[in-house]
């Protein structure tokens, strides 16, 4: 039995226009495999899509720091000076572009400060289908830690414990397939 070394959270991104491909393929003459032009095609637009999504919420994420202008010049500097860019263009079948952007919502939606069990649900949600895209986004979920414990009030203390469930009840949800 072959292992799969891959997360399958670039497959639920890709999916919608997948289908789309797999149904035009069969229509223009092309071969219906996964790997004809089509199929390709559905990747490199959904990467681009999410890429733009990712730098929308880097950009947002930005403005909570600093002025329109250089928030504006740092995504900039992530889109030029990153191999984001690369990879979208060369390589649009690998994972990076899809894990940018799951990084740069979940890093969002902790800098916004998640509001209750409901929004560290929310949070442990985008943690755990980062790590579905790329195993290595599971330590997002380090990234959130210090917004959960934040010093508080008592009322903080204790819905500490039902906070910190929810979060990980997220994560354990999303990144279950």
């Amino acid at each position: 039995a072959q292992i799969n070394l891959h997360g399958i959270g670039p497959a639920f991104l890709w999916a919608p226009l997948y289908l789309v491909a797999n149904s035009l393929c069969g229509a223009i003459g092309q071969a219906c495999n996964g790997a004809a032009r089509p199929y390709l095609a559905a990747c490199t637009l959904t990467s681009m899509f999410c890429s733009s999504l990712g730098l929308v919420f880097a950009y947002r994420l930005a403005l909570r720091f600093a002025s329109r202008g250089a928030a504006f010049l740092a995504v900039l500097g992530i889109a030029w000076g990153t191999f984001l860019f690369w990879y979208l263009t060369s390589e649009p079948t690998m994972s990076h572009n899809l894990s940018f952007a799951t990084a740069a919502l979940t890093f969002l939606l902790i800098q916004r400060g998640p509001r209750g069990a409901r929004g560290w649900f929310v949070v442990g949600l985008t943690v755990g289908f980062s790590a579905s895209v790329r195993f290595a986004n599971a330590l997002l979920g380090l990234a959130a830690l210090p917004a959960l414990v934040t010093p508080g009030s008592v009322r903080d203390r204790h819905t500490l414990p039902r906070n910190a469930a929810a979060l990980g009840l997220g994560v354990f949800l999303a990144f279950l397939p």
